[in-house]
């Protein structure tokens, strides 16, 4: 026989007889504060026979029984006002009764009756709330799928960082510094800021992905040692084998003409070296142009390789150049900033791009292309077609200096190659030949040199986009261009330099942001390609604005001699400069 049931106080199967209760209580209320006779013989009283100013006779309020607009009130009328209020008034307190004190309106139930009852209830109120969403970040299943996508191209046994990230025990032993790298998007290194345009191979993390690496390093800091949040090797989805470059066969291969060693293996500094390498880039139309659609940087030692800017120049400059080669003790010459000394004046005739550990090469926004060679029109009499290229490359030797300060020279050197893919000659025609237009700022750093101690020093300058560079100008003319369209942005700068923005328009409701480095990290300069691209006036007022950090502690940060001084435009280690270029078509190229 069933035990007996016994009434209990709110259950959780009441609740809709006690929303009707507390409903019930609140009419009354409101009919019990609201309800009053037609007439209360008070002195000045309305006479609701007699008829407002400009409305019609209405009947006396006894001739209507049930109710009257009086104001915003409904009036309750003497023939039914007691009887109803009396009514409504004990309905009122036995609802109150019913929901605060009183039983409830259910039966009481059984333990086990009641805990599936809620299980039911919290199934059906959190549906669609994290519904099969574990409670606990993993390694396998969270954090290991997104160090493959976004580490490991560097951070792995061999490879240019300088721990690696492709053991369970390494990251779980730097789960805390991890967190705070992403989180402060020092890493993965890439630069441009939220305010940017979407880039094309965009590495960065984005907030939940971000997350991911704290909640994982809070459970870390909060496990035990045997019990690290580690999860289940067959939760971790299938590895994301890394993007292939997609073009294949290049068209013209360029290697430095002999393996480089680099110094400063004593102490572990950084070295910035230039090398020249000849281009046998062969004209097929006759034009003196080929139409490049991508590169691959090939480094030649992913221990040492930090970072490289490929610039081009006239084949007729190659003897001057190999002066300066043969002035320097040993494959290359000494170089930071520019290729060259500021006594050697060879100017650039084009750029291939630059290379950073992580990226393989890079694939020109589709249907454009990079001219490389010499305009005919543009040659001296007697001179030589054909470009070289110099490779300015960028140095870290401590991957291969061992923790008891002995060097593996053969594991330093360095042969570095390049890989161009040009267009085929069916479709040289039919693609569109982008050009730069690079806005130099040094002439600005040299009237506004950096303050010393100074935090935020700003140097900016608005220019038409017709203006932005020499010459620039008499082209867009030439091609009669009413607006061309912005298929990439590249920066450079030293290490005093925190920020970068390139703006069109800046300031109106056309305003377009098209480049914003809100953290300038010389290290991790590079070359970056729009998504879209971008229509622009020629005319438009474009903003170029680079802000410098000149305090001893920014100084000290960066590997600079911490001390007061004025720094302005230069080449060299201690100077600074800041030069933003645009990658622009005549025409859209969608």
């Amino acid at each position: 026989m069933a035990p007996p049931r016994e009434w209990r106080w709110w259950p959780p199967a009441s609740r809709w007889c006690r929303w009707a209760c507390c409903c019930t209580a609140a009419c009354g209320g409101w009919w019990w504060t609201t309800s009053a006779p037609a007439s209360t013989g008070r002195a000045g009283a309305r006479d609701e026979s007699r008829p407002r100013h400009g409305a019609r006779p209405r009947a006396p309020a006894q001739s209507r029984p049930w109710r009257t607009l009086r104001g915003k009130k409904w009036v309750i009328h003497r023939p039914i006002a007691r009887p109803l209020r009396l009514a409504l008034s004990s309905a009122a307190l036995f609802a109150v009764g019913v929901a605060v004190v009183g039983p409830g309106c259910t039966p009481a139930v059984d333990d086990d009756d009641e805990a599936s009852e809620g299980e039911g209830e919290g199934e059906g109120e959190g549906e669609g709330e994290g519904e099969g969403e574990p409670s606990t970040v993993t390694y396998y299943r969270d954090v290991k799928p997104l160090l493959e996508q976004k580490c490991l191209a560097c951070h792995v046994g061999g490879g240019i960082a300088p721990f690696a990230l492709d053991d369970p025990d390494a990251v779980l032993a730097m789960a805390g510094f991890l967190a705070g790298s992403v989180e402060a998007r020092t890493m993965p290194p890439w630069m441009p800021g939220p305010r940017s345009p979407p880039m094309r191979d965009d590495f960065s993390l984005t907030d939940e992905q971000i997350g991911v690496f704290r909640a994982f390093a809070d459970a870390v800091a909060g496990s035990a040692p045997d019990a690290q949040p580690l999860g289940d090797p067959a939760d971790a989805p299938p590895p994301v084998p890394p993007q292939s470059f997609p073009l294949t066969d290049p068209d013209v291969t360029g290697t430095m003409a002999a393996p480089y060693v680099p110094t400063g293996l004593d102490t572990g500094e950084d070295e910035f070296r230039c090398f020249v390498v000849d281009l046998d880039v062969v004209d097929t139309d006759g034009d003196g142009l080929r139409t490049m659609i991508g590169y691959r940087f090939r480094p030649g030692n992913a221990l040492v390789d930090h970072h490289a800017i490929l610039r081009l120049y006239r084949r007729a400059d190659l003897d001057q150049i190999r002066a300066v080669d043969d002035a320097s003790e040993g494959p290359g010459w000494s170089c930071f900033a520019g290729d060259f000394p500021e006594t050697v004046t060879i100017r650039s005739v084009g750029s291939i791009g630059s290379w950073t550990p992580g990226n393989e090469g890079v694939v020109l926004f589709p249907g454009t292309g990079v001219p490389v060679g010499i305009d005919p029109a543009s040659l001296q009499p007697g001179e030589e077609r054909g470009v070289v290229a110099v490779f300015s490359m960028h140095y870290n030797v401590l991957n291969v200096i061992g923790d008891d300060g002995n060097v593996d020279l053969a594991a330093a050197a360095d042969e570095s190659a390049v890989e161009l893919y040009f267009a085929p000659d069916d479709d040289d025609d039919s693609l569109l030949r982008s050009f730069n237009l690079p806005r130099n700022m040094n002439p600005d750093l040299r009237r506004s040199p950096i303050p010393a101690d100074a935090t935020a020093h700003v140097v900016a300058t608005t220019v038409p986009l017709a203006d932005m560079a020499p010459g620039a100008r008499t082209l867009i003319e030439r091609a009669r261009l009413s607006e061309v369209f912005a298929t990439g942005v590249f920066a450079h700068g030293h290490r005093l330099l925190s920020r970068v923005e390139l703006v069109a328009d800046e300031g109106t409701a056309d305003e377009l942001v098209l480049l914003d480095i809100p953290a300038w990290d010389y290290d991790w300069q590079g070359q970056y390609i729009y998504v879209d691209a971008h229509a622009l006036d020629v005319e438009a007022p474009i903003t170029v604005r680079c802000t410098y950090d000149n305090s001893p502690d920014n100084r000290a940060r960066v590997g600079l001699d911490p001390q007061s001084v004025v720094v302005t435009a230069g080449e060299g280690t201690g100077d600074e400069m800041c030069i933003v270029a645009l990658q622009v078509v005549g025409r859209d190229p969608t």
